[in-house]
């Protein structure tokens, strides 16, 4: 039993992967939606619907949002991160105390910047 890691390594583990889990959905789900999004838009404006303008003005607002936040490349590096937490979580009962906190702290250097509305269901999902 003392090769077992402590359980509060094994739940900052978890909990920083679930973080990762979901910053990347979310982050692909919003680009997904701005991507439908522009392009019905787009569609509407060029059909001349009657209020035309005011589907290329949401367009330009649409297409202002993915270059400024550029939610796919912070789905992409959410999912490059999340496969790193993945690697740990499999080894993480071989390892010891030492190098699973050596790890965390590599890892946790690359993290991606949440929403802070996904930090309890994070919390929720590593402590089940």
């Amino acid at each position: 039993m003392s090769n077992q890691p402590a359980t509060d390594l094994i739940f900052q583990a978890t909990y920083c992967y679930y973080l990762e889990v979901m910053t990347e959905t979310f982050n692909r789900r919003t680009d997904n939606l701005m991507n439908f999004l522009l392009i019905l838009t787009g569609g509407l404006t060029s059909v001349g619907v009657q209020f035309g303008w005011l589907c290329g003005i949401l367009a330009v607002i649409f297409s202002a949002y993915r270059v400024a936040y550029k939610p796919a490349d912070k789905a992409a590096c959410a999912d490059a991160q999340k496969k790193r937490y993945s690697r740990l979580l499999s080894d993480i009962h071989a390892a010891s105390d030492a190098e699973i906190a050596r790890r965390l702290d590599e890892l946790e250097e690359f993290d991606s910047n949440a929403p802070t509305s996904l930090y309890n269901p994070a919390r929720n999902r590593a402590s089940i």
